[in-house]
């Protein structure tokens, strides 16, 4: 499977290298539709530490001189959300926005993720179940690339972000951070204050 792009050959090869460190190998990739250069979205299945999850991870999202940003979302297998179709059309969205995710923008609700499921959209945040020192990697260029998570999240919990910041969402987050898996798109809401 060749992973080029409009990136660099060594960019491609250092961002690989960061990936792969804290994704595991990488197991497949998807090119994009026609229309949508540049970039494609990586597949990893064998993210060590969490099992039966897989990880899509964008690759060539942005070419900015200065920063650039690749996103990512993590789900178990067994729910199999059509994620490269998702990043795909959120990779559309931004490049036409000319946008970046900003840390906790909610994006949406767009309706159920897969068949059935609560999570309708997503909160932009730092990967937080991967070390961090994934977050970002500065490329021996000098420009840092960008991490972020698009944390499955239900249509409450955006309102809810929407209305009283990210760091609410946090808090609440936090105060049953033994209870909630952010990779269930069905999970239920996380208790939020009023």
């Amino acid at each position: 499977m060749s992973v080029r792009s409009a990136i660099e050959p060594e960019e491609i090869d250092e961002i690989l290298e960061h990936v792969e460190r804290h994704l595991g190998p990488l197991s497949s990739g998807v090119q994009p539709p026609e229309g949508l250069q540049g970039v494609q979205v990586l597949v990893f299945r064998d993210v060590p530490g969490l099992t039966d999850v897989e990880v899509y991870l964008t690759l060539g999202f942005s070419r900015h001189p200065e920063l650039r940003q690749e996103f990512l979302v993590a789900s178990y297998e067994r729910e199999k959300p059509p994620w490269a179709g998702i990043l795909f059309d959120l990779v559309d969205e931004r490049r036409r926005k000319n946008a970046f995710f900003e840390r906790g923008e909610a994006v949406g609700p767009r309706g159920p993720v897969v068949g059935g499921a609560t999570a309708q959209g997503f909160i932009a945040f730092a990967p937080l179940f991967l070390p961090d020192a994934f977050a970002t990697l500065r490329l021996h260029s000098g420009v840092d690339v960008r991490f972020v998570w698009l944390v499955p999240s239900t249509e409450r919990e955006l309102a809810f972000v929407r209305a009283n910041g990210v760091d609410r969402w946090v808090d609440a987050m936090d105060a049953i951070a033994d209870e909630v898996d952010l990779l269930d798109m069905f999970r239920a809401d996380i208790p939020l204050p009023d």
